[in-house]
């Protein structure tokens, strides 16, 4: 029993007790009342006392007026009786039922109903940028190269890489980082997509720092010298996209990147709006993916890594294509100012971080008036003492006069190599001669375009410039670091596709491609329709500036 319930029958019982109390009370007084009902005043004393005692009123008259009297009187005490007891069984019951009366609250203060506002529109933005990322990232192309490069960039651990090597695509036709580690153990990743514009390298420079620390910057030549940007604006906006959307959603290198390629174009053309939101919002672009059969939205979020530590490898890489001489010429030609610009902006935000630069020429072919921008290039570079490295000089696509850039050094009794920047010495002729054999490309044998080398010629190239690396910039053999333990195997997975590539193109015998390895090839010859198509846009303006010319 609660002690509630106990006070409660405490008082009850006592109002009990005192109502049979009244009632006997008010019973004896309606007795003595009817006794004396009719009795003369003189004799009343003897008689009174003696109905008293017995219960007997000598007057019959009268005992019936007392008996009456007395069954009203007692009925109405029954009445007042029932009615109190009633009443203070209601009271105990209010009483044990009744809550306690609530406090008040206090009323909030302006402060705090401040702060709750804030907090709701906080949540409410907060939700309403995640759904923003989500659109964004569902309608981005997930098959671009470009993202699957940064997406594995972004997962190694931090301190991992030695140099990153940003440019345009023929970085990553060029560069295979599974070949450097694998032969040298270096780690020296591409940050490219194809015909980047320059005026985006800082942003993913910059970009590239926030989640390593590379020792070294390598900078495509490429990028300042390929043709004018304000001429081709389409096809500029198509390139400058492909960087803005691979940045991170909310990184400032992302805005700055958007704020720069829209007032380019709208400076190239008056035409083109300053600011599009689509380049922010860039779903709004993208969203007629919607429509297309094979389109799966929730299977879109996130993008896959790139499985060869950012090495474009295709089919193509075992295509061979014969390429022309470049059109050498000693002469310059002025940078377009977008590219002086952006080379000022690179060098001096280098300098002020203590960052060193190395500026690289991948091979490719030259036409006249890139030829000419890259000696104006390299003039520049020479001013402000910045190294550069040109591999598609002349003499790699000369094979038969190689021994003519063999040179005897009297002073240090040595043959020396100057790979027009990249600097040899050996004690023999034998030793120079096998040496520029092994790194020299071939314009018969190592290219799948005129822009592009081959996968042969990749390893060519990476040969070479990991030997420089590793002799000028001293940079270790990772190998037997557990961090690297991801970087081990790829090469020979890339091995493995390509001899699958030559199977598909000449079968030998007694090898095979699977029905799996054929799907596979399927699936990345969908896969690069995209690029291709990017690909012959660029060559079309390529092709169309030597006409010119």
């Amino acid at each position: 029993m609660r002690a509630g319930d106990s006070e409660w029958l405490q008082r009850l019982y006592i109002e009990e007790n005192k109502n049979h109390m009244d009632n006997d009370k008010l019973n004896s007084e309606a007795v003595k009342s009817a006794n004396t009902v009719g009795e003369p005043a003189s004799d009343g004393k003897g008689e009174a006392e003696m109905s008293v005692k017995t219960g007997k009123s000598a007057d019959p008259a009268g005992k019936e007026a007392s008996k009456a009297a007395l069954e009203e009187t007692s009925e109405a005490v029954s009445d007042e009786a029932a009615e109190g007891t009633s009443k203070a069984v209601s009271e105990a019951v209010g009483d044990s039922t009744k809550k306690k009366p609530k406090k008040e609250k206090k009323p909030k203060s302006e402060a705090r109903i401040r702060g709750e506002q804030i907090a709701k529109i906080v949540v409410f933005l907060g939700l309403f940028c995640v759904i923003l990322y989500l659109l964004c990232d569902i309608f981005e192309y997930q098959n671009d190269y470009m993202r699957k490069r940064y997406t594995l960039y972004k997962s190694f651990e931090p301190d991992t890489v030695d140099a990153v090597f940003i440019g345009t695509s023929g970085v990553d036709r060029s560069w295979i980082a599974a070949k450097g580690f694998d032969k040298f153990g270096i780690s020296v990743y591409p940050l490219s997509t194809d015909a980047m514009p320059c005026w985006t390298a800082l942003d993913m420079l910059k970009e590239a720092y926030i989640f390593q620390n590379p020792r070294l910057v390598l900078m495509d030549m490429r990028m300042f010298v390929i043709y004018d940007y304000s001429d081709k604006v389409e096809l500029s906006k198509t390139r400058a996209r492909r960087i803005i959307d691979v940045l991170d959603f909310f990184s400032p290198n992302r805005l700055d990147a958007i704020k720069r390629t829209r007032e380019l174009m709208h400076e190239a053309d008056p035409s083109e709006e300053k600011y599009d939101i689509s380049y922010f919002l860039n779903f709004i672009l993208y969203h007629s993916q919607w429509s297309e059969d094979d389109f799966e939205p929730f299977s879109e979020i996130g993008c896959p890594a790139s499985k060869h530590l950012g090495y474009y490898l295709t089919k193509k890489d075992v295509k061979i294509t014969k390429l022309k001489q470049s059109e050498w010429t000693d002469e310059r030609e002025k940078l377009t100012d977008i590219a002086l610009e952006s080379l000022e902006e690179i060098l001096e935000y280098c300098g002020e971080h203590d960052i060193e630069l190395l500026f690289v020429d991948t091979p490719h072919r030259l036409n006249e008036n890139e030829m000419m921008r890259t000696n104006e290039l390299c003039d520049i570079l020479d001013e402000k003492g910045i190294k550069w490295i040109r591999y598609s000089d002349k003499i790699y696509y000369n094979e038969g006069n190689l021994d003519k850039y063999i040179v005897w050094n009297e002073e240090k009794s040595v043959y020396s190599v100057d790979f027009n920047g990249m600097y040899w010495e050996f004690e023999t002729f034998d030793e120079a001669f096998e040496y520029m054999q092994l790194h020299t490309v071939s314009r018969d044998e190592h290219f799948y375009d005129e822009s592009h080398l081959n996968f042969d010629g990749a390893v060519i190239f990476t040969r070479l410039l990991g030997d420089y690396l590793v002799t000028n910039y001293g940079l270790t053999d990772h190998k037997d670091d557990p961090k690297y333990e991801d970087w081990i195997p790829v090469y020979n997975k890339i091995k493995k596709k390509i001899k699958k590539y030559r199977l598909a193109v000449q079968p030998e015998e007694g090898e095979e491609l699977t029905e799996e390895d054929l799907l596979e090839m399927q699936q990345e010859e969908k896969e690069l329709k995209a690029e291709e198509e990017l690909d012959k846009q660029v060559n079309e303006v390529r092709e169309k500036e030597d006409r010119t010319d």
